[in-house]
This record gives structure tokens, C-alpha cells and sequence, in this order.
């Protein structure tokens, strides 16, 4: 398993259990998607519920990096529902 995360520069950084606020980050999107979770209504789908949280996730701009979680993966802004709704918007003006 090092071996894999040294090949592709992940650095494992371990964090003590059962002690959430040194691994702030996960705590927090875990309880994001808690919190999306029972917004959904009972009888729908969940797949499709957590695939719409994860698009919307990734799609949405941080606070502490100003851009979104594809952007920084992709290095560019994810489509959404919107864009293919008005493609052109954006060129028209910004």
C-alpha cells in the first residue's frame, strides 16, 4: 500500500480515533451529505438523491479555496443542469 501512495504522490496522514476534530475536513462532509440526506423525501429514489448530492458537491465553489472540488480535480467547472439549459449565457456575458 505505500508503495501505491508513494507512486502517486498521496501522502497518508493518520488522525486519532474517535477524536472527529482533527479530521475536520470528512467530519464536514459527512455531515453535509447527513444533513442532504434527510431533506430528501422518504419515497424517492436514493440512488438518484445521492448522485444529485454529489454533483451538486463537487460542483459548488468552496469558501476556503474559492473554486469547486471538479475544478481543482478537472481543472475546469463541472456542466450542470443550467448549462445545458442556457449554454451560451456565459459567453455572452462575462
Amino acid at each position: 500500500m505505500s508503495e501505491f501512495l508513494s507512486k502517486n504522490g498521496v501522502f497518508h496522514i493518520r488522525t486519532p480515533p474517535y477524536n472527529p476534530s482533527s479530521n475536520g475536513a470528512a467530519e464536514n462532509t459527512v455531515k453535509t451529505f447527513k444533513q442532504f440526506l434527510k431533506k430528501c423525501a422518504k419515497n424517492t429514489d436514493m440512488d438518484t438523491n445521492i448522485c444529485n448530492f454529489v454533483l451538486t458537491y463537487n460542483s459548488t465553489k468552496h469558501c476556503a479555496t474559492g473554486v469547486s472540488p471538479a475544478e481543482l480535480h478537472l481543472g475546469r467547472p463541472l456542466n450542470t443542469s443550467l448549462d445545458r439549459l442556457v449554454p451560451f449565457a456565459k459567453h455572452k456575458y462575462n
